[in-house]
């Protein structure tokens, strides 16, 4: 009898633990509310959260804010601070500047732990930085077109598009280029008006690779113009559409930071970091995602709300 009273006693203790022990508050701050990068993010931070709180007495929360440059971020970063924020991701909108620098470090004083994640993860102060390591890129993309590279006439249509703010960098897309034959690069906006006025060109073309250096200039295509000498197309970059012509096989591959990664690792190391168990490193970098038709139900799966539901998917 005594053991079962003991056994009460303990499983009423752990129980009143659990329902007394504060949650962890996450805030995760994004560009904008339609920056479809988020929802995989979101999706991770969730996922991270539920994964390393498992065994734990806490609970958590998330709230996602918006800031669509430096200086918005700033004010974020303060109300945070005020409202009792300790763990908190930011995928920046941009090259982070002295003064969103200047308040990470204000605040990292402050026991805050700020991570940073993507292209534009630069601070010395943040806790950690979540960022793409490209080193294998140019090798999976030179086996990709290997059983295509002794065609007759093959050329490499490359598009690239200045208003995609997670593009790849100048030398990283130069450096990729190399792995392609005979490339013709094009500065457009839609992939779909330079099929419309280049029909003839496209359809002389003995063969050719699609490579788009950004989604941007697919962000409205719902299939390419029909061609037997396509004979690959890839992108470099992820979006809502991009998983959806991957399905539809319009896309022969699509490269795309591990955007889910980033918010799972950011989780785990935020729970770390709120228990004193700092990172090894200062700089985490995760490899690139690479997507095919085999494995385009997972890349459209972590897009969630973004993808507009098509019946031929």
């Amino acid at each position: 009898m005594k053991i079962i009273n003991l056994i009460f006693l303990i499983a009423m203790g752990v129980f009143f633990q659990r329902l007394f022990a504060e949650d962890v508050r996450f805030l995760f701050i994004a560009p904008t509310a339609e920056t479809p990068e988020s929802a995989p993010i979101i999706k991770g931070l969730h996922d991270g959260a539920k994964e390393y709180l498992r065994t734990s007495k806490q609970g958590y929360s998330l709230q996602t804010v918006y800031a669509a440059n430096n200086e918005e971020c700033v004010d974020v970063l303060k109300r945070a601070y005020l409202e009792g924020f300790k763990n908190i991701a930011i995928l920046p909108a941009q090259k982070p500047d002295s003064n969103l620098c200047s308040q990470i470090a204000n605040l990292a004083k402050q026991n805050l732990n700020i991570i940073l994640l993507g292209k534009f993860a630069e601070s010395t102060d943040a806790k950690l930085l979540i960022k793409d390591d490209y080193t294998q890129l140019g090798k999976k993309l030179s086996e990709a077109v290997k059983p295509f590279e002794n065609a007759v006439g093959l050329s490499t249509l490359v598009f690239k598009s200045t208003d995609y703010p997670y593009a790849l960098d100048e030398k990283v897309s130069q450096d990729l280029l190399s792995n392609f034959k005979n490339c013709v690069q094009n500065d457009i906006v839609l992939y779909s008006l330079y099929e419309a006025q280049n029909k003839t060109h496209l359809q002389r073309l003995d063969n050719y690779v699609l490579l788009f250096l950004s989604p941007a200039p697919i962000a409205n295509a719902k299939h390419f113009m029909p061609s037997r000498n396509r004979l690959f197309a890839i992108c470099l970059g992820a979006s809502p559409q991009t998983a959806v012509l991957l399905k539809k096989s319009q896309l022969d591959m699509c490269v795309s930071p591990d955007y889910y990664g980033y918010g799972y690792i950011a989780a785990r190391e935020l729970i770390y970091a709120d228990i004193g168990k700092s990172a090894a490193q200062k700089e985490f970098l995760l490899p690139l995602k690479i997507y095919t038709k085999k494995n385009a139900d997972e890349y459209k799966n972590e897009w969630g709300k973004f993808i507009q539901e098509d019946s031929s998917l």
